[in-house]
Protein backbone atom coordinates (compact mmCIF):
# COMPACT_ATOMS: atom_id res chain seq x y z
CA UNK A 1 0.00 0.00 0.00
CA UNK A 2 0.89 3.82 -0.36
CA UNK A 3 3.01 5.48 2.04
CA UNK A 4 0.85 7.68 4.08
CA UNK A 5 2.13 10.88 6.01
CA UNK A 6 0.73 11.96 9.92
CA UNK A 7 -1.97 13.27 8.51
CA UNK A 8 -3.21 9.78 6.96
CA UNK A 9 -3.69 10.98 3.45
CA UNK A 10 -2.47 9.33 0.26
CA UNK A 11 0.34 10.53 -2.04
CA UNK A 12 -0.98 12.55 -4.45
CA UNK A 13 -4.42 13.84 -2.69
CA UNK A 14 -5.76 17.10 -1.88
CA UNK A 15 -4.33 17.21 1.22
CA UNK A 16 -0.49 16.06 0.43
CA UNK A 17 1.63 16.44 -2.68
CA UNK A 18 2.91 13.67 -5.53
CA UNK A 19 6.25 13.31 -3.04
CA UNK A 20 3.81 12.74 -0.13
CA UNK A 21 5.22 16.06 1.20
CA UNK A 22 2.06 18.00 3.49
CA UNK A 23 0.86 21.53 1.77
CA UNK A 24 2.96 24.60 2.37
CA UNK A 25 6.23 22.33 3.15
CA UNK A 26 9.21 24.30 2.06
CA UNK A 27 10.80 20.82 1.20
CA UNK A 28 7.97 20.04 -1.58
CA UNK A 29 8.72 19.55 -5.15
CA UNK A 30 10.47 17.23 -7.58
CA UNK A 31 13.69 19.51 -7.83
CA UNK A 32 14.47 19.27 -3.89
CA UNK A 33 17.14 17.60 -2.42
CA UNK A 34 21.04 16.75 -2.97
CA UNK A 35 22.28 18.59 -6.25
CA UNK A 36 25.93 16.77 -7.17
CA UNK A 37 27.05 17.95 -10.11
CA UNK A 38 30.35 17.63 -11.93
CA UNK A 39 32.50 20.26 -10.78
CA UNK A 40 33.02 23.79 -13.18
CA UNK A 41 35.84 26.21 -11.32
CA UNK A 42 35.05 28.87 -13.81
CA UNK A 43 31.14 28.57 -13.94
CA UNK A 44 30.10 31.34 -10.99
CA UNK A 45 32.49 34.07 -12.81
CA UNK A 46 31.67 32.73 -16.77
CA UNK A 47 28.00 33.04 -15.32
CA UNK A 48 27.99 36.26 -13.75
CA UNK A 49 27.04 34.70 -10.07
CA UNK A 50 28.48 35.13 -6.47
CA UNK A 51 28.31 31.35 -5.91
CA UNK A 52 29.55 28.08 -7.80
CA UNK A 53 26.84 25.61 -7.47
CA UNK A 54 29.24 22.72 -9.35
CA UNK A 55 31.68 22.95 -6.78
CA UNK A 56 30.79 20.11 -4.05
CA UNK A 57 27.38 19.82 -4.49
CA UNK A 58 24.61 21.94 -2.67
CA UNK A 59 20.68 20.96 -0.97
CA UNK A 60 18.39 22.46 -2.83
CA UNK A 61 14.90 23.67 -1.41
CA UNK A 62 11.31 24.18 -3.65
CA UNK A 63 9.41 26.99 -2.14
CA UNK A 64 6.15 28.52 -3.45
CA UNK A 65 7.10 31.89 -4.36
CA UNK A 66 10.86 32.43 -4.83
CA UNK A 67 10.26 36.65 -5.05
CA UNK A 68 9.06 36.47 -1.34
CA UNK A 69 12.02 34.98 0.22
CA UNK A 70 14.77 36.90 -2.28
CA UNK A 71 12.93 39.98 -0.07
CA UNK A 72 13.57 38.25 3.18
CA UNK A 73 16.99 37.69 2.73
CA UNK A 74 17.93 41.36 1.04
CA UNK A 75 16.15 42.87 4.08
CA UNK A 76 18.40 40.76 6.26
CA UNK A 77 21.56 41.64 4.06
CA UNK A 78 21.91 38.05 3.05
CA UNK A 79 23.91 37.63 -0.26
CA UNK A 80 22.51 35.29 -2.85
CA UNK A 81 23.09 34.24 -7.02
CA UNK A 82 19.51 35.02 -8.71
CA UNK A 83 20.21 32.65 -11.47
CA UNK A 84 16.97 32.93 -13.03
CA UNK A 85 16.42 29.48 -15.23
CA UNK A 86 19.30 28.00 -16.04
CA UNK A 87 20.09 24.46 -15.15
CA UNK A 88 16.57 22.73 -15.39
CA UNK A 89 13.54 23.99 -17.10
CA UNK A 90 10.41 25.57 -15.72
CA UNK A 91 12.53 25.91 -12.58
CA UNK A 92 14.17 29.52 -11.15
CA UNK A 93 17.20 28.73 -8.74
CA UNK A 94 18.85 31.28 -6.14
CA UNK A 95 22.03 30.47 -4.56
CA UNK A 96 23.51 31.72 -1.46
CA UNK A 97 25.69 29.89 1.44
CA UNK A 98 24.46 29.49 5.67
CA UNK A 99 26.57 30.25 8.08
CA UNK A 100 28.76 27.10 7.95
CA UNK A 101 29.60 27.93 4.42
CA UNK A 102 27.73 25.19 2.77
CA UNK A 103 25.93 26.25 -0.34
CA UNK A 104 22.08 26.15 -0.24
CA UNK A 105 19.43 26.14 -3.73
CA UNK A 106 16.01 27.75 -3.04
CA UNK A 107 14.15 27.19 -6.65
CA UNK A 108 10.66 27.86 -7.57
CA UNK A 109 8.51 25.80 -10.36
CA UNK A 110 7.65 28.18 -12.65
CA UNK A 111 5.46 28.14 -16.22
Amino acid sequence: SAARGPDNAPPGSAARGPDNAPPGSAARGPNNGLHIVKPVPRFAKDNGLFHNPTIGGHVAITVPDLEVVKRRLEAAGVLFSDAGQYAMLGYRQIYLYDPSMNLIEINQRVG
